[in-house]
């Protein structure tokens, strides 16, 4: 995807976030609660009071708890992508790059406000919600990947367009996340770094 197309398309995702923005004021808050407590577990109303909104405001721009949960997996794509570009701007090589995701991950993993892969997390609690769009999640994350492997080319035949060293990458991230979560456990991260960079000599790409 082109790097202006790939700019629309984030900014049509969040086009409404402001800081005055009632719904910018709604999705913070359902971000809290989704954490807290689990999309599932998060009620209308709670998210309503959090973000000291009315219900009318609510349904003016969320008619439903679905399109919320959207709205918010759209906040986070963005941020996401954001993150990659700002990797693909301070890395060197792609040994380089898988260094500096590890160490922000455990830098990440140490705030208390993070719960994990927010596209994980939605696909566990209401997948019959979310998993279509969580796919074009998946694909975007991979086709953003590939492009900066044709910037640091870790292999010598990309096959097809380094996107199996890009799943690759996403296998070892997705991993680290869920170890994490299950032992609390930060060094998932700096094993996620080594087995990321062994990924072009594996046979992967």
């Amino acid at each position: 995807m082109a790097k202006e197309q790939r700019k629309e398309n984030l900014d049509a995702m969040q086009s409404s976030r402001s800081a005055g923005n009632p719904a910018a004021r709604l999705l913070e808050a359902a971000r809290d609660l989704f954490y807290e407590q689990g999309y599932t577990g998060a009620g209308i109303n709670d998210i309503i009071a959090r973000s000291n909104t009315s219900k009318k405001s609510f349904y003016r721009y969320f008619p439903t708890k679905q399109k919320l949960g959207e709205a918010y997996l759209k906040w986070q794509t963005r941020d996401l992508i954001r993150f990659l570009d700002w990797l693909e701007s301070k890395a060197k090589s792609y040994d380089h790059f898988c260094d500096l995701w590890a160490r922000s991950m455990i830098r990440i993993s140490g705030s208390a406000d993070y719960r994990g892969c927010p596209f994980s997390n939605a696909m566990a609690q209401a997948p019959d919600d979310f998993q279509a769009m969580v796919r074009d999640v998946h694909e975007l994350t991979v086709l953003r990947l590939q492009e900066i492997l044709k910037v640091y080319k870790p292999c010598k035949d990309p096959g097809d367009g380094f996107r199996r060293v890009a799943e690759g990458m996403l296998i070892q991230y997705l991993g680290a996340v869920h170890v994490w979560k299950l032992s609390g456990n930060q060094d998932s991260f700096k094993l996620m770094g080594r087995m990321m960079k062994a990924i072009p000599g594996t046979g992967m790409g």
